[in-house]
C-alpha cells in the first residue's frame, strides 16, 4: 500500500534532476526535463486549481515550466493565472479555440477544449538555462473508449519540449481523486500503466477515498484547501510544494535507477 511522506523542500531536492546534461550526439548541453501528467476524475475547479498551483510550486523554486491543460468546463488555468473574461471563456464557446499567456516569467501555459488543437501552440520562449517542468492537465475518461485519447498524449506533450522529442511520456502521473468512486480511481490507473508503464503514479484524494494499488505515494487534501471562483492567482499554499518536492525527490531515485530514463531518450 502506498505511503504518505513528509518530503524534503523542494528547493532541496529539485536540483536531483531538474540539472542540464550533455546530449546524445555530443553537441553539448541541452536543458534537463520532467513530465507530469494530471489525470484528474473531478470537475474542472479542482483540475484547473491544482494544475495552477503544481506549476507555481516549481516555478517558484528556479524551474520554468509549461502547463498544458484540457479543459472541459468552467473554470480553467486561464481564469486561475488572471485572464480577462473573453479569453478563459474561449474554449468553452469554441471547440477549436487555443489560448496561451504566461505568468510571472517562468510560466507559460496554454489551454484548450480538443486535444488535437495543441497541434498549433507557438510556444513563447523558456527563461535562459531554467530547467524545465511540463505538466499536462487534463480530465480522465471514465473508460478507455470516453473522454481524452491516453494514446494521444505523448505526442502532445512533445508540443512544448525543446529536445525534439517526438514522444514525451511521463515520469510520473498524478490522478486527482476527489469524490470519485473506487471504480473510476481503478480504471484512471489502468489506463496510466497501459499507455505509460513505467510512470510513477501519485493518488491525490479528499475525503474516504482509497488510493489504488499502482499509487507509490498517496496525498490528502487539506482541509480547508478548496478551488475558489473568488481566486484570480495560481494557489501558493505550501501543501502544492510538497507534492512537487515529493515527485522530483522519486524522479531523481528512479531515474538514477534507469527505470524511467528510457522512455524520453
Amino acid at each position: 500500500m502506498p505511503e504518505t511522506r513528509s518530503p524534503r523542500r523542494l528547493e532541496d531536492v529539485s536540483h536531483l534532476f531538474l540539472t542540464k546534461r550533455e546530449s546524445a550526439k555530443g553537441a553539448g548541453l541541452r536543458r534537463m526535463e520532467a513530465v507530469v501528467w494530471l489525470a484528474s476524475l473531478d470537475s474542472s475547479a479542482n483540475r484547473a486549481h491544482m494544475a495552477a498551483g503544481l506549476a507555481h510550486a516549481f516555478a517558484a523554486n528556479a524551474s520554468c515550466v509549461s502547463l498544458m491543460e484540457v479543459c472541459r468546463g468552467l473554470p480553467n488555468i486561464g481564469y486561475y493565472f488572471g485572464m480577462e473574461q473573453a479569453r478563459y471563456l474561449a474554449p468553452a464557446l469554441d471547440r477549436h479555440a487555443l489560448v496561451s499567456g504566461t505568468w510571472g516569467g517562468a510560466i507559460r501555459f496554454s489551454f484548450a477544449s480538443n486535444l488535437s488543437v495543441f497541434e498549433r501552440s507557438c510556444a513563447s520562449p523558456l527563461p535562459a538555462a531554467a530547467p524545465h517542468v511540463i505538466i499536462v492537465a487534463f480530465p480522465c475518461p471514465e473508460n478507455s473508449r470516453g473522454g481524452i485519447c491516453f494514446p494521444a498524449l505523448p505526442a502532445a506533450a512533445a508540443i512544448l519540449s525543446e529536445n525534439g522529442s517526438q514522444d514525451l511520456f511521463p515520469d510520473a502521473v498524478v490522478i486527482a481523486g476527489n469524490g470519485a468512486n473506487a471504480a473510476r480511481v481503478r480504471g484512471a490507473a489502468a489506463l496510466t500503466r497501459e499507455v505509460a508503464p513505467q510512470a510513477m503514479v501519485y493518488f491525490v484524494s479528499r475525503g474516504a477515498v482509497a488510493a489504488p494499488a499502482e499509487a507509490e505515494e498517496h496525498f490528502d487534501y487539506p482541509e480547508g484547501l478548496r478551488a475558489s471562483w473568488a481566486r484570480r492567482t495560481p494557489p501558493e499554499e505550501p501543501w502544492f510544494g510538497d507534492i512537487a518536492a515529493s515527485l522530483s525527490q522519486l524522479i531523481s531515485q528512479k531515474r538514477k535507477k534507469g527505470v524511467i530514463r528510457a522512455a524520453n531518450e
